[in-house]
């Protein structure tokens, strides 16, 4: 799976919060928050382990997306925007995602390039600039999500893709034992 089928479609209003055009229409359509990427788990003995991760791929960037900001914490950006709380703040940004590895994901709402992506970490360092565009709007962000099947946590459990199932209704899979036939 790539892209937008990696992400939980789900009706919103959000007539109350001033979003650049194009990431107000993805808010409206798609959910937000924690459970707003598609992350699957193996239920193994009663313990529910991650199977996948939804990684950021593009010109040598590869980080696992952790999750989009949940409207509560959208309004707080935005207030947090008209009272310059962070440096970001001041250059016309606010946080709309968070990814695993110490970067946030920024929405341009202000100046040139509004609705524009943007990646932001603190500990590039000298080298690195603190900014990096990465799309023109969330729409093209998206395009370069992957699904990660993270293969660790299916080795150390001696877990091959094809003993995963699932019943009817279940989200999560469950492990075949060896043998058992479908």
């Amino acid at each position: 799976m790539k892209g937008i089928e990696l992400l939980r479609s789900a009706k919103s209003h959000l007539n109350d919060l001033q979003l650049p055009p194009k990431y107000s229409i993805f808010s409206q359509n798609f959910k937000l928050g924690r459970n707003a990427l598609r992350i699957e788990y193996i239920n193994i003995n009663g313990e529910l382990i991650q199977l996948n991760s939804i990684n950021y791929i593009t010109d040598g960037y590869d980080n696992v997306l952790s999750h989009f900001l949940d409207l509560s914490s959208l309004r707080q950006e935005l207030l947090d925007y008209l009272n310059k709380v962070q440096e970001y703040n001041s250059d016309g940004f606010i946080k709309i995602g968070l990814f695993d590895i110490n970067d946030s994901l920024l929405l341009k709402i202000d100046g040139i390039d509004v609705d524009s992506i943007w990646i932001w970490s603190g500990d590039w360092g000298d080298n690195r600039p603190e900014y990096k565009r990465v799309a023109s709007s969330i729409f093209d962000f998206i395009e370069d999500l992957e699904l990660i099947v993270i293969q660790i946590n299916l080795m150390v459990r001696a877990v091959a893709l094809k003993q995963l199932y699932k019943n009817w209704g279940e989200d999560f899979w469950r492990v075949r034992e060896e043998g058992t036939e479908v």
